[in-house]
């Protein structure tokens, strides 16, 4: 029986209270005194920059009340779908640390890290991965890292209250929580004030001195139920023993296909321009790959603006790849032969054709290899960067026919063949042939333009297919070849025949 001890549950909150206004902001605006307000009526803010905080604005106030507190206020429309887009980015980057992973609406993320924990031995490489990770994409739409924060504890609750006592940063910073004694010191410490309490309760127990959980926890819980009720002991189980988020709450899946776009305020006027968008959308959909294990076969890119002009470019890969510097370099082929509209406003990725990543190609728990693009199969990456260089036009394929005649079994053709080129037999072929076949001597004395060869191997007899009647060639009826693997004194390899009707020998291929 294994005496291996189960580790205790670790749940990571990731919060990031400012995404609302954050996403719609550019560098040069983030420093404003800037709110994001919701279209309900009165409208409410739902998000502050650090200048707006300062000018006294707040979470859940009314609009004018915070103009009337500071008239120099500048007000952004909440988006949805734009908060929402950042917070699925994010959740990919993280889906592959821990596959437990819930959505806070579109504040933040919880995520179960001990199951991960022997993976990336121990949690000090997994969290500084996972910050690694995070921070290509915690950008705002121009590069401008957002506001973010997070805790650990041993409960999901725990680890969300706890993470808004936090000072906000560009990174995790949660290294220093990994001791049990630190989470349980900042559990003690948290203010009563912060607890989902109504606020009559937290009135009456500002009027008893508590101020903190750890004085709340001291009390006993029946004279705890009595006065407060179930809700505050409901509470109490939460914060020590829940080991669930809100039952409310949906696990995360990656969705089956990747879409999301780009969008700024100043439009982009210049092909060197669009190298930032395209890098962004990039690093979303390589962190979507890692979380699914796939790769992607074709991407499809669509450049657009307010005035409805748009140019569409599709890219396509041989046999997929996940990191991002391939597909930009592969993208930017493209771009180059591409006509745009003069100015573009929105940039947006989609990808839905995949292939599974092969065993060896990526390492599961680490990012080294995610941005090295030189470790491609050479042939591979020639393909893709002629196809998006030259267009499908202009390669050709080699594909095999179910055919007697080695001269009509392989051709070329301008799509890639389902099935690869396979022999009819188990005697060597080569691969090239030559059209028409050359004529040689015939042993005792078996040269070919003046060099002697020697006949290596043999004999494969195939049938002249006199039976179809081709105009061109008229074979007798029953005719056929016989033939034969031969090298010179150089070492070059032949593949002859002796033709039946006439003892008659030829040179039919050459052997690499």
């Amino acid at each position: 029986m294994s005496n291996a001890r189960q580790s205790s549950p670790l749940w990571l909150y990731i919060e990031l209270p400012r995404l609302a206004v954050e996403v719609l902001l550019s560098s040069a605006q983030s420093g404003l005194a800037a709110v994001a307000v919701s279209s309900a009526q009165p409208p409410r803010i739902s998000a502050c920059s650090a200048a707006a905080e300062q000018l006294g604005a707040a979470v859940g106030q009314s609009l004018s009340s915070a103009l009337s507190l500071a008239a120099e206020l500048l007000s952004v429309t909440h988006c949805d779908d734009r908060c929402r887009a950042r917070l699925t980015a994010l959740a990919h980057a993280c889906y592959r640390f821990s596959p437990e992973l819930y959505l806070d609406g579109e504040r933040g993320i919880w995520l179960e890290i001990s199951a991960s924990r022997q993976l990336y031995r121990g949690y000090p490489a997994l969290l500084e991965q996972l910050d690694a990770a995070l921070s290509e994409v915690t950008a705002s739409a121009d590069g401008h890292p957002l506001s973010v924060r997070a805790a650990l504890a041993t409960t999901p609750l725990a680890a969300q209250l706890c993470a808004r006592q936090q000072p906000l940063g560009e990174s995790l910073a949660v290294a220093g929580q990994l001791s049990q004694r630190t989470q349980q010191q900042a559990l003690e410490t948290l203010p009563v004030a912060a607890l989902p309490l109504p606020e009559r309760h937290r009135q009456q127990l500002a009027e008893l001195a508590i101020g903190d959980y750890g004085a709340l926890r001291k009390l006993d819980s029946r004279a705890l139920g009595a006065r407060f009720g179930e809700p505050l002991l409901a509470l109490i189980e939460q914060l020590d023993s829940g080991q669930r988020p809100p039952a409310e709450l949906t696990r995360f899946r990656p969705a089956e296909q990747f879409a999301s776009d780009w969008q700024h305020s100043e439009a982009i006027i210049s092909k060197a321009g669009l190298a930032f968008p395209l890098k962004r959308l990039l690093l979303e959909l390589q962190h979507y790959l890692l979380a699914r294990q796939l790769n992607a076969l074709a991407l499809h890119w669509q450049f657009s603006n307010l005035y409805n002009e748009q140019c569409t470019l599709e890219v396509r890969l041989s046999a997929g790849d996940y990191r991002w510097p391939v597909l930009l370099r592969l993208s930017q082929l493209q771009l180059d032969s591409a006509t745009l509209p003069a100015q573009i406003d929105k940039v947006a990725l989609r990808c839905d054709q995949f292939s599974a990543q092969p065993n060896g190609q990526t390492d599961l728990f680490g990012d080294a290899n995610s941005r090295d693009g030189d470790r491609r199969p050479q042939r591979q990456m020639l393909l893709d960067l002629y196809y998006n260089r030259l267009g499908s036009a202009a390669l050709r394929y080699l594909a095999s026919a179910d055919e007697t005649l080695p001269e009509w079994r392989s051709r070329l053709t301008p799509a890639p063949a389902g099935n690869r080129l396979t022999a009819l037999s188990r005697q060597p072929r080569p691969l090239w042939l030559l059209s028409p076949a050359l004529p040689a001597n015939r042993p005792p004395r078996l040269r070919f333009q003046n060099s002697p060869l020697q006949l290596l191997d043999g004999t494969e007899r195939i049938s002249e297919a006199w039976w179809r009647g081709e105009p061109q060639q008229s074979p007798q009826p029953g005719a056929y070849r016989d033939y034969f693997v031969a090298a010179d004194t150089l070492g070059n390899h032949y593949w002859l025949y002796c033709r039946s009707t006439d003892n008659r020998w030829f040179v039919h291929g050459l052997f690499g």
